[in-house]
């Protein structure tokens, strides 16, 4: 099953499953540049991730060949989302 290669840290990620990926947006702005991205993938865990930030108007990238809950996140994004401004 595609679960035994997963990280065990993806395993154990709290009830919404993003727990690293809180921690991911609340840092990212200590480390992108004013003009950098955040490229995220949370997969099926895209509506979680929206219903964690309900005032963020998440950019969803789409795949010709199909695929979900990849996200683009530039600086001002991860800064607001950090410090609760969304």
């Amino acid at each position: 099953a595609e679960f035994h290669h997963e990280p065990s840290l993806a395993l154990y990620a709290g009830p919404d499953g993003l727990d690293v990926v809180h921690r991911v947006i609340e840092q990212a702005a200590n480390y992108l540049t004013e003009h950098g991205i955040l490229i995220l993938e949370v997969g099926q865990a895209a509506e979680a991730l929206e219903r964690a930030y309900p005032h963020h108007m998440f950019l969803w990238t789409e795949f010709e060949w199909g695929g979900e809950g990849v996200c683009v996140l530039d600086y001002q994004d991860c800064y607001a989302l950090a410090h609760g401004y969304t």
